[in-house]
């Protein structure tokens, strides 16, 4: 029923956000005991699939609430550059990158390293909001409007 699911989902939320808190609170660790230590930290760069698999697991309001959370957090240090992909849209976009939702090829990974260096995508605590309104909006275009010519083929494999 409605309300089953909907309990269903307000778990896993919950459960999502709590695990969030705990590796949050590890990687803060880490940080504070190396302070002469640069940390980059970054969101790699899924595939717009799998904006589509987290919504339709209900999952896409506690995925953004918690990779903002974590990455608001982070900011805080002086040695931590945090990083976000999910929102290079060159990259996730084109799926010859990927050989599945989340593992992309060897260049995405060259691609990274040189985004790194020259702070394409980097989160700031004064660009922290902007970029998460863009991820959302590109979440539903993802969810809208990407998916929408494979989910023809998809239902056809299924059928089968």
């Amino acid at each position: 029923t409605y309300n089953e699911l909907s309990y269903l989902i307000l778990e896993r939320y919950i459960s999502l956000c709590q695990s969030v808190g705990f590796n949050i609170k590890l990687i803060e660790d880490i940080v504070k005991e190396h302070p002469e230590t640069q940390f980059y930290i970054f969101i790699p760069p899924y595939s717009f699939v799998w904006w589509d698999n987290i919504y339709r697991y209900g999952d896409t309001d506690a995925y953004m609430e918690n990779m903002k959370k974590c990455a608001s957090a982070l900011l805080q240090y002086d040695n931590v550059r945090f990083y976000y992909f999910l929102n290079d849209e060159e990259v996730v976009t084109n799926l010859d990158n990927y050989m599945d939702v989340l593992h992309f090829s060897p260049a995405i990974n060259e691609s990274i390293v040189n985004k790194l260096y020259d702070g394409r995508f980097e989160i700031t605590k004064e660009n922290l909001d902007e970029v998460f309104e863009d991820s959302y909006k590109f979440a539903n275009k993802a969810v809208n409007e990407l998916i929408k010519p494979y989910e023809d083929v998809i239902l056809v494999d299924t059928q089968e």
